[in-house]
């Protein structure tokens, strides 16, 4: 908010805004946020993504999807459609959901896909083998994604309700909320110990050095455990 209150006109702190209201469940805010951005600048791609995203975890899932139609347009990036995949799945909308992974997966035969977008289709349609198989893929590639793991709404509410998880972290006092279930800030050093990579000194991918990756989704140019 002080940084908007420095630049009012700025669609990234607006969108920021917005943003942050939405991973503190505040999904009122969040749209309200979101729709102000997006009347300076209706083609601006952030806002419309996390709008989408907000109306996604409102279960609005026809504008949701909507919405994040709109951005992957904005963004000219086809693996977004991950996300209309995630929607499609909450939605019970399984068999066009398994079609969005179909097309995920012809397109990492061309190109880059971020495990994460993979995850978050499996966690949708409920699949927590697959879910967590991917979800170690984006712990070990110091995916820029891993910071998510501890803020989507969506993401947070499906892992901690995996049984897969709750019998790994049980064990821990650390790993319980005050209200008996399952901490989601834990989720992510779950991964971490399950993972036999070390983090710290390993070199970055290069799809995560690339000029063509750079953007505000992709690159994290000095990843660090999360423990730290």
């Amino acid at each position: 908010k002080q940084a908007l209150e420095l630049d009012p006109l700025s669609l990234i702190i607006n969108t920021s805004l917005g943003r942050i209201y939405y991973c503190a469940r505040d999904y009122d805010a969040a749209v309200e946020q979101l729709q102000k951005t997006l009347e300076m600048e209706p083609n601006f791609a952030e806002a419309r993504f996390h709008l989408g995203l907000t109306y996604e975890a409102m279960r609005r899932y026809d504008e949701a999807i909507a919405e994040l139609d709109k951005s992957i347009k904005l963004f000219q990036d086809p693996t977004y459609i991950a996300w209309i995949g995630r929607t499609y799945a909450v939605a019970g909308r399984r068999d066009e959901a398994m079609k969005v992974l179909g097309e995920m997966k012809g397109m990492s035969s061309k190109q880059y896909v971020p495990p994460y977008m993979m995850a978050i289709i499996y966690t949708g349609l409920g699949d927590r083998d697959r879910a967590f198989e991917w979800l170690e893929r984006v712990y070990e590639e110091r995916s820029y994604f891993v910071i998510w793991l501890n803020v989507d709404p969506m993401i947070t509410s499906q892992l901690v309700s995996f049984t897969h998880f709750e019998e790994h972290a049980a064990d821990s006092e650390q790993s319980m909320s005050p209200s008996g279930g399952v901490d989601p800030v834990h989720v992510a050093t779950f991964l971490a110990a399950r993972s036999q990579t070390v983090m710290k000194g390993l070199p970055v991918p290069e799809h995560s050095r690339s000029a063509a990756s750079c953007t505000s989704h992709s690159f994290v140019p000095t990843p660090l455990p999360l423990w730290q």
